[in-house]
């Protein structure tokens, strides 16, 4: 499960950061957050991707999402991408 606050979003754009929050883009007031849970599982494609299945909630509605993403483990530490 990973949760996004939605209101922390930013394109680096003032002019677009300063709509994000409202009703007609993430609507922040009502919606805090944006959440993916896996939900159909977790594939290694090869050594190093994977793609997640799963479900996004955003805005009250579930979306179903495939999310791919890297992953290097080096000793203990494990970094996403």
């Amino acid at each position: 499960r990973v949760a996004i606050p939605v209101g922390k979003l930013s394109t680096g754009e003032q002019y677009f950061d300063d709509s994000l929050g409202q009703g007609d883009w993430f609507d922040v007031a009502k919606y805090p957050e944006a959440v993916f849970e896996v939900k159909g599982g977790i594939y290694k494609l090869d050594d190093r991707n994977y793609e997640a299945t799963g479900v996004l909630r955003i805005k009250g509605e579930d979306i179903p999402v495939r999310l791919p993403f890297t992953l290097d483990v080096a000793g203990t530490t494990a970094t996403m991408h």
